[in-house]
């Protein structure tokens, strides 16, 4: 059963293995309670596991952006792609969104990401412009009433 959960200080070798492999474990740790902090940047945010039974499969973040919106985001660890997790996910993370009493999502995808840029359709986001990312990468923006 996939939940969405806060990342536990046992969870610091997923972190090594699949986001930071130049971690060492104080490092890790660390890097999780940055996950965990309420805010982040003065703002509301949250940072979860996605996790399927005791595996943790990748992550999905919140974060406030202005007053009724949120951005919102996943990753999901290459040997668990395609397999429905991100779809499933983002559907849990919308429905805390709007119970945290955020009314619009939104999200950037990079242009060349097929992938992402399929799912952000089924999951009825829509393209409101171009840009360029912070690591100079064109991007679609897109947001979703929720």
């Amino acid at each position: 059963m996939l939940i969405l959960r806060s990342f536990c200080q046992s969870d610091w070798n997923v972190i090594v293995q699949y986001q930071h492999p130049d971690m060492d474990q104080e490092q890790a740790v660390a890097l999780i309670a940055e996950f965990n902090a309420p805010t982040y940047h003065g703002k509301f945010h949250k940072l979860l596991a996605i996790a399927d039974g005791d595996q943790v499969v990748g992550y999905v973040s919140l974060i406030e952006t202005e007053a009724n919106t949120v951005s919102i985001g996943a990753e999901v660890y290459a040997p668990f792609q395609r397999q429905g997790y991100a779809y499933a996910a983002i559907l849990q993370l919308l429905t805390m969104a709007n119970a945290y009493g955020y009314h619009t999502a939104a999200g950037q995808v990079r242009k060349d990401n097929t992938a992402s840029l399929a799912l952000c359709k089924k999951l009825g986001f829509a393209i409101v412009n171009e840009g360029i990312s912070k690591r100079g990468r064109p991007v679609y923006n897109l947001t979703k009433p929720i």
